[in-house]
């Protein structure tokens, strides 16, 4: 990552919850798409491993099993899973690295659209018709899982860009 520092900050600073006034050096990472990518497949991959966890623990206790049909009419099975964490990942870091090209805060404004996204994915469990409340409850619980750990990884990465 390149660093580069800044002097003489006539703005206050918040960071590690100290105020720091006059002319302190304050580092900025730049975000690059070089960076931004391994880091969302991370993230992806945590949310995809968080997700399997929650699949087959929801599998061995019955909660889903192959008589829950999602659309087009299949079972739910581990692929998809994996795919639907991974994916979601890397659009969201290609998000992030286009907010940091022209927006002021693009830390604030990605959470801001990564939460709705993740309110809007609700949907899905919730709109299935015919499906058990056990499996429905399974299936938002990995939506959260996967938005909340994408969303929280990829502004971890990109902490300092709140300056």
């Amino acid at each position: 990552m390149k660093v580069t520092t800044y002097q003489k900050v006539t703005t206050i600073v918040w960071k590690a919850n100290i105020i720091k006034f006059g002319s302190p050096i304050i580092k900025f990472v730049e975000m690059k798409i070089k960076t931004l990518l391994p880091k969302g497949f991370i993230a992806g991959c945590m949310a995809a491993a968080a997700n399997i966890v929650i699949y087959l623990s929801a599998k061995l206790v019955g909660a889903i099993n192959d008589s829950v049909l999602l659309p087009p009419g299949k079972p739910l099975e581990l692929p998809p899973v994996i795919f639907s964490s991974l994916i979601p990942a890397i659009v969201a870091s290609l998000l992030l690295f286009g907010l940091s090209q022209f927006a002021k805060n693009p830390v604030r404004v990605f959470t801001i659209i990564g939460v709705i996204f993740l309110l809007i994915s609700l949907g899905g469990p919730f709109g299935i018709p015919n499906l058990p409340a056990s499996a429905r409850a399974i299936l938002a619980l990995m939506h959260i899982v996967a938005g909340g750990l994408i969303i929280y990884n990829l502004r971890k990465i990109s902490n300092e860009h709140t300056l």
